[in-house]
């Protein structure tokens, strides 16, 4: 696996204890909303949701093990290093995230197609874990990277990353209207979606 300085910030940081930062949901909901946020404006995306957050879902999977074998055929599974959730550019800079945005949706390097799963535009839910001991992630054939966290999405079915997005200006797709703290993202309709249940997973599994 070839690292690249540009494609640096995209991969997943190679185990270093000390880099881990205090795990936050709140953190964790911020960075999602602010990456979906700048991704759909630089990349015209019409119809990108909001997404809260729903503790139940981070009792999706007791064990990093189980997590990542159900991962392997479940786009809503998405793991990350310390620094950011969203397993991409920090999402505290929009001018990275913005350089990025066109590698992050069109390039064809694994580590960016893994890291889609962020964007899928009818994610409506989201719970993350922080593991206690990170694990092993395989990333292509020759490579491992240390994961230390998860986020699983809810609300939308299990279906290729970024399927179903919509070109258009940013928002005008909306059900709920725009969100009042994004804008180019929009704030979720009154109807619930179905959310991501154990019973899905175990399915999965």
């Amino acid at each position: 696996l070839i690292i690249t300085p540009t494609l640096y910030l995209l991969l997943f940081t190679l185990g270093n204890p000390a880099r881990k930062q205090k795990f936050s949901t709140e953190k964790c909901l911020l960075e999602i909303n602010k990456f979906r946020n700048v991704m759909a404006k630089k990349g015209n995306l019409a119809n990108m949701h909001e997404i809260e957050y729903d503790a139940s879902l981070e009792k999706t999977f007791p064990t990093c093990r189980e997590a990542m074998k159900a991962s392997r055929d479940d786009n809503r599974i998405h793991f990350f290093e310390s620094n950011t959730c969203t397993g991409g550019p920090h999402a505290d800079d929009d001018e990275t995230i913005s350089h990025h945005a066109n590698d992050i949706l069109t390039g064809t390097a694994l580590s960016l197609k893994y890291n889609r799963r962020v964007l899928h535009p009818s994610h409506k839910a989201v719970g993350c874990t922080f593991f206690k001991e990170a694990c092993m992630f395989p990333f292509g054939k020759n490579a491992e990277a240390v994961a230390n966290g998860m986020c699983v999405y809810g609300g939308s079915e299990n279906v290729e990353p970024m399927s179903g997005l919509t070109k258009g200006e940013p928002g005008s797709k909306c059900s709920g209207g725009k969100s009042d703290m994004w804008e180019n993202i929009f704030k979720l309709s009154k109807k619930t979606a179905r959310a991501y249940s154990a019973d899905d997973a175990e399915d999965d599994l």
